[in-house]
């Protein structure tokens, strides 16, 4: 046969392509959406063909078929449903944006997922749950809350408020629109006082004098107990303020004396405004004098005269009961016993913290390497007599400096033996 007069081999079918597979979806609904009317069997044909094509279909085609049945009001809701899960934020911001009845789970898996345009997206709907609210608060941007706090139907309880308020930022941005709409609740200026911008800083001290007061008033007394630190405490405070040209010494000593968080520390001993610090000190029991040095020692360079005496001024008119009950909340403490006793136990210590290293260096802190050396010995390695000592022959041990007894017996854990030797009664 005549290689010109051949039969051409039949072209393949657009159906059998990739590319005609992956576009009969979007033509496929492009012919559903162009009549107003369908049966119920065309609506289950259309159903079926497009929950097996779209994992096929390309995104720009996932895309355009989401704008197209989002606005008609046949699509199935199986469809739209799919098209509301979809990975591709493009794609699932129209469903998520208008179509109702989505699911919880569904909005949940794209909270978490993002972005924020979609987050954005869910804030606005109609059928907002706590569930989904509560994700909102954890991972929602500025925006995202303020479309939150921008609708008067929304009932926004506890749970949300504590959450937004562990986020770090948030507080600051929405802590004055929070207590407009009596939302903060006092517990919460308290607890999350660092986050707070200045006004609500004021607000949180009043409600601590307040709650201190009330605290006193339960217990019949008339005035609150003092803090009863040793002066040993007081004096590695004063000299990690005085001595040192690092915060984050300062930082070490007032988390090692207070208990307080590591990040809370960092903020007192490097806060412009010099409240947090001022707090700290009052609950440690400084006299006005040595506050004042210290106050001029640390902030003297970001702070003029005129600041440093009105932070003197609040420190004087701060009582100890809520200065201890504001740093009880920043360290998870039960506030009450806090403010009853002043007393507060001491965080745990790494022995070779940089600060300590410093300051032990500097010769300010006598007899710490004699405290480290009686503590090398682990609590496991204690002899039977030290296990079952009672208590309180140690602890007035520590605090007399008396001893009775096997002089070779071994202290227990060097928590425990700073716990005893820093406070007293």
């Amino acid at each position: 046969m005549n290689r010109l007069s051949a039969p051409r081999p039949a072209a393949p079918s657009a159906v059998g392509s990739p590319s005609g597979r992956s576009s009969v979806l979007l033509n496929a609904t492009e012919l559903f959406v162009s009549r107003e009317t369908h049966d119920g069997k065309e609506q289950s044909v259309f159903r079926e063909l497009a929950l097996n094509m779209l994992p096929l279909t390309p995104m720009a085609d996932r895309r355009r078929i989401s704008c197209l049945l989002v606005r008609y009001p046949l699509a199935p809701e199986d469809v739209l449903k799919a098209l509301g899960a979809d990975v591709d934020p493009m794609t699932a911001y129209p469903i998520l944006r208008h179509t109702p009845n989505l699911g919880e789970v569904i909005l949940l898996a794209q909270i978490r997922r993002g972005p924020d345009s979609l987050r954005k997206a869910i804030a606005s709907r109609d059928d907002l749950t706590d569930p989904l609210l509560l994700a909102l608060a954890e991972t929602g941007s500025a925006d995202v809350i303020e479309v939150l706090l921008a609708r008067e139907d929304l009932t926004l309880g506890d749970d949300f408020v504590s959450r937004l308020c562990a986020r770090e930022g948030m507080l600051k941005r929405f802590g004055a629109e929070l207590d407009a709409r009596k939302i903060l609740k006092p517990d919460e200026l308290l607890s999350h006082f660092p986050r707070l911008g200045t006004d609500l800083r004021r607000e949180a001290i009043a409600s601590a004098e307040l709650s201190s007061l009330v605290q006193l008033a339960r217990a019949g007394a008339s005035r609150s107990a003092r803090p009863v630190f040793k002066q040993e405490v007081l004096d590695r405070v004063e000299q990690a303020a005085l001595c040192s040209d690092e915060p984050a010494v300062l930082a070490y000593e007032l988390s090692y004396s207070l208990g307080l968080p590591r990040d809370s520390a960092e903020i007192a001993a490097q806060d412009e405004t010099g409240d947090m610090l001022l707090i700290c000190l009052k609950a440690l029991g400084f006299s006005l004098d040595v506050t004042a040095r210290i106050l001029i020692r640390t902030l003297g360079t970001r702070i003029n005269p005129t600041g440093i005496r009105s932070l003197l001024a609040s420190y004087t008119s701060l009582s100890d009961g809520a200065a201890l009950l504001l740093v009880s909340r920043w360290t998870g403490k039960d506030s009450a016993s806090v403010a009853a006793t002043g007393t507060t136990v001491p965080a745990a210590v790494p022995d070779a913290s940089p600060a300590r290293r410093q300051l032990s260096s500097q010769g300010q802190f006598q007899g710490q390497g004699q405290l480290q050396g009686q503590a090398a010995v682990p609590g496991p390695a204690r002899s039977q007599t030290a296990q079952h000592r009672p208590h309180h022959q140690e602890s007035q041990r520590a605090r007399t400096g008396s001893s009775s007894g096997n002089e070779s017996v071994p202290w227990q854990e060097i928590s425990e033996i700073e716990q005893l030797l820093k406070f007293g009664r």
